[in-house]
């Protein structure tokens, strides 16, 4: 697994920090997942569903300590029915910030995602998977945007205003010099696609209102559906795919992040 990257950038006196940006799932500290746990998605890397006693160790060491060398038999996707950006930030100013829009421009056409997740159940390889949990509370905000392939493309493609239907944990987003806030953008899709997208937010302060991107958290995303998941479970040196509620699919078979 690569290590985790910190990406950052200043503008109109907010520091914007993002830890890997993107996500397919959101990984610790919202998974509850240790900081070991992929932000992609740990796939059977073929067909094939029996395996040598070796190749099973050798998946079990790596589950346990994901910075050693990834088996040829697992393979790293991206893809989630939620891809979600966790963003930090803060007031370097002198004065008040009010954040008025977190959103995303998408550039370029989506693509559909056809690919085929054949997933594994890494608790019948490890039998130690930790349990999920939430953010925490008040200085968290959070938004979820529904794209569509068929929206305006182009980098400058009209910003999506968060206002209207936003969920936000607590008030309005306006910060006091120093302060510190944490926002949890998400993004679903009506189909299956692929997209390219770049964060975009509005904020005003002392000197007036101005919109801008984040070029250096830009990220291409792979949103999917259920149906793309087939779930395997380690019975003795075999996989047998398991019948899932598809609700729960994702939970159950080490995708995080569930369906509506």
């Amino acid at each position: 697994m690569c290590p985790q990257k910190v990406k950052s950038a200043t503008e109109a006196g907010v520091f914007i920090r993002s830890v890997e940006g993107f996500q397919c799932p959101l990984r610790n500290p919202y998974t509850g997942y240790d900081a070991n746990y992929s932000s992609q998605r740990l796939v059977l890397a073929e067909e094939r569903l029996v395996y040598s006693q070796s190749e099973i160790q050798q998946m079990r060491a790596f589950l346990k300590n994901m910075t050693k060398k990834q088996p040829p038999t697992l393979r790293v996707v991206q893809g989630g029915s939620k891809c979600t950006i966790h963003l930090q930030m803060t007031n370097i100013t002198s004065g008040g910030v009010q954040i008025n829009l977190v959103g995303v421009q998408v550039i370029g056409k989506p693509h559909p995602n056809n690919y085929q997740y054949r997933a594994i159940e890494t608790c019948s390889i490890t039998e130690d998977c930790v349990a999920a949990s939430g953010p925490g509370p008040c200085s968290t905000f959070g938004a979820t945007l529904n794209l569509s392939p068929d929206m305006a493309t182009s980098a400058m493609a009209k910003p999506i205003n968060l206002q209207a239907g936003a969920a936000f944990v607590c008030t309005k987003l306006y910060q006091q010099p120093k302060d510190v806030v944490d926002f949890i953008l998400s993004l679903t899709s009506t189909k299956p696609y692929i997209y390219s997208v770049v964060p975009i937010l509005s904020v005003t302060n002392s000197k007036g209102s101005s919109i801008f991107t984040i070029p250096s958290m830009a990220s291409t995303l792979a949103i999917i559906t259920s149906a793309q998941i087939s779930c395997f479970k380690l019975q003795g040196m075999q996989f047998v795919q398991e019948e899932l509620n598809p609700t729960y699919q994702e939970m159950n078979c080490n995708f995080p992040d569930t369906f509506p």
